[in-house]
């Protein structure tokens, strides 16, 4: 994970209808009304919600999207990974729309975020494995009394203290550092541990095929080859020109827009 800078986010696309109205502000206001219109059900999880209640035409917009993958270089939010590569990648919500799991183990508690799902700063691009297999719905708190219900109540959203690291408003370099492919916690509080663990930012594949921790040790031992050849002195074996280009090479792995920064800049610094 790297940090996501909001001045590289910019402002949130306007999306408008046809008579020139704002798409997202009737979204939000439609939305916090349908669960004002049936408040306790909602929080008792008696009443879910339906497909269309949250529009994800209107926060999946092109628009955005392409504001969101331009401002984390294509790179998925958490694994780093080129996502277009393989998937046409996903809009996630940093926290959850529809509702809220504070432990893998407990069912979902509603009614969710609600009021945040057209919120351009609780919008990531995130690859699929990510955001579909991994984080999914989970969201602890580290005080879970601090949990904001429902949109009644935005002004409490400061005093949650979310477990998973938000790359837009922290730097995940402070509470994970990679030695060598393997992503490791290092701050006190575990959140670094906890990111890892329910992002799966170490995810392994089985009968020898592939997964992220291996796709990331294969480009670890690319760039330490890479180095070791920007290292080197002219000889008859190799000229400047060739270690030249090893050093180019490894100053574009380093860079926040390449995959894996993160963990080259841990291992290879400057």
């Amino acid at each position: 994970m790297i940090q996501i800078s909001k001045e590289r986010r910019g402002e949130c696309p306007e999306i408008k209808d046809k008579k020139g109205n704002c798409k997202i502000t009737a979204a939000v206001n439609t939305i916090k009304a349908l669960y004002d219109s049936d408040a306790a059900n909602f929080d008792t999880r008696t009443r879910l919600w339906k497909k269309g209640d949250i529009d994800n035409k209107i926060y999946g917009h092109k628009e955005i999207k392409n504001r969101l993958k331009e401002s984390q270089y294509g790179k998925c939010a958490f694994c780093e990974r080129n996502v277009e590569a393989t998937s046409s990648g996903d809009v996630e919500h940093f926290r959850p729309k529809k509702a809220w799991v504070q432990n893998e183990k407990e069912d979902y508690n509603g009614p969710g975020y609600y009021w945040l799902s057209y919120n351009y700063d609780n919008l990531l691009f995130a690859c699929e494995i990510c955001n579909r297999r991994n984080k999914e719905n989970l969201f602890p708190l580290r005080r879970p009394q601090n949990r904001v219900l429902n949109h009644h109540q935005p002004q409490l959203l400061q005093k949650e203290k979310p477990f998973f690291i938000n790359p837009i408003y922290e730097n995940p370099r402070e509470k994970i550092r990679f030695v060598g492919a393997l992503a490791t916690g290092v701050d006190k509080n575990h959140r670094g541990k906890k990111t890892i663990a329910a992002l799966g930012l170490n995810r392994k594949g089985e009968k020898g095929t592939s997964n992220l921790y291996e796709l990331r040790y294969a480009h670890f031992r690319l760039v330490q080859g890479t180095e070791l050849i920007s290292k080197l002195k002219p000889s008859p074996q190799i000229d400047q020109n060739e270690i030249d280009k090893a050093i180019s090479l490894m100053n574009e792995m380093r860079s926040s827009k390449a995959q894996y920064s993160a963990m080259v800049n841990d291992n290879f610094p400057v």
